[in-house]
């Protein structure tokens, strides 16, 4: 009964001073909103990120220069057809494997022109990469040994150049600068599903187109990288490594290439994310300590504003726990009540920005525990020495307080 009661007087302390109890817990309420948001959007790119690997980047390498060597990349460095073939016959570890030679150049249909990355790749791109076409077809062998002029394109650059995606048969014009060529648009492929890439590309347009075709526009026959899918549960590293050893025995330096995995890349932009999350949330957390602080100073006003209140209970046998767990009771309520309204903003905020951003909902069980026990923490703490201090009033003196 005496806890209940403690609740209802504490309740009622409360609820007369509205104004000032909402501007108590304001600094509470903006810390725990803050901190819950930002969780909220480091969970949402974190699973983002963890969804594109998983689609785009399990089994995935690249092999290309490695550019911190004492000596320059000479024409020899560079992979031959004869490279590509070795590699393909790793069939215990290699799925397949595509020269990449990646050119910007100019398009052209009609009165629009815009920059776009077109890449020459053969006809095993589509194993090595994740293609999506939602219009059309990739380029075949026949496309690559006959270096046709076709090629395909994304989706942005589909909607920008002819207004849809309905662009299969379509003619663009092609420019690098000192070749053009007139290319039929054989296929469209599907903007990523991950947000976190979307964001990262901006307004990038790519294409892809024989590599035949592009060797004879870039006026070279060789290729500076080879993107490759190796064999289901194999450990990457040492599929790496072993293309670096059977380069290595075909005459070329070992330290003048390096193999990039995607899941490293993966790695390294969620670690990224999760540092940055862990990095801000601290500094959003600090505004719980000022609420905590703007606790402790209402408290200690309501402290000497019920003086005399205090020295009554006293008189008529209140003992000194009772006072002291009033205010304490006080104190906490104040502090969850603000940090559940934190909880329920930040929690609204962040679903709507994820929303917004296209990201997953991930609702984080941890930050909320974290957030609940924390602003009941700040309660307890910055409420003991108010409530401390009002429990030692001399019931005497505190009659006597005007």
């Amino acid at each position: 009964m005496l806890l209940i009661e403690t609740f209802r007087v504490a309740l009622q302390s409360i609820w007369t001073n509205k104004m000032r109890s909402s501007l108590t817990i304001l600094g509470l309420v903006i810390g725990i909103l803050s901190v819950v948001v930002i969780t909220t959007l480091g969970n949402a790119a974190q699973a983002d990120m963890t969804g594109a690997f998983d689609k785009y980047g399990k089994g995935k390498l690249n092999v290309g220069f490695n550019y911190n060597t004492e000596r320059p990349i000479l024409y020899r460095d560079y992979f031959s057809d004869e490279d590509i073939t070795a590699v393909e016959k790793m069939e215990a570890d290699v799925v397949a494997v595509s020269p990449q030679l990646r050119n910007w150049m100019k398009i052209k249909h009609g009165n629009t022109e815009m920059s776009i990355n077109m890449t020459g790749v053969n006809h095993h791109y589509d194993q090595v990469e994740t293609i999506e076409l939602i219009r059309g077809r990739f380029l075949t062998e026949e496309d690559v040994l006959g270096r046709r002029n076709v090629m395909v394109i994304d989706e942005k650059t589909a909607r920008n150049l002819f207004g849809s995606i309905d662009c299969i048969g379509e003619i663009a014009t092609l420019t690098t600068g000192w070749y053009t060529v007139e290319l039929m648009i054989i296929g469209v492929d599907k903007l990523s599903d991950s947000a976190i890439l979307n964001m990262a590309n901006g307004d990038y347009s790519y294409g892809f187109m024989p590599v035949t075709l592009a060797t004879r526009m870039s006026f070279t026959d060789r290729y500076p990288r080879l993107m490759l899918q190796a064999q289901e549960n194999l450990n990457i590293d040492r599929v790496g490594d072993k293309i670096l050893s059977l380069l290595e025995r075909r005459d070329k330096e070992k330290s003048m290439y390096r193999v990039n995995t995607r899941e490293n890349e993966f790695n390294q932009v969620s670690q990224g994310i999760g540092f940055l999350t862990l990095t801000v949330s601290g500094i959003a957390a600090i505004s719980l300590l000022v609420g905590g602080i703007g606790i402790m100073n209402i408290m200690l006003v309501s402290v000497t504003e019920r003086t005399r209140e205090i020295g009554v209970r006293k008189a008529i046998g209140a003992k000194r726990a009772t006072i002291l767990l009033q205010f304490l009771v006080e104190a906490i309520i104040l502090s969850i009540f603000g940090g559940g309204l934190g909880l329920l903003l930040g929690g609204t905020i962040g679903y709507g920005i994820v929303q917004w951003l296209g990201l997953p909902f991930i609702v984080s069980k941890k930050a909320i525990t974290m957030a609940f026990l924390f602003s009941t923490a700040v309660g307890v703490i910055f409420g003991v020495y108010p409530a401390n201090k009002a429990s030692k009033l001399d019931p005497i003196e505190a009659l006597r307080y005007e």
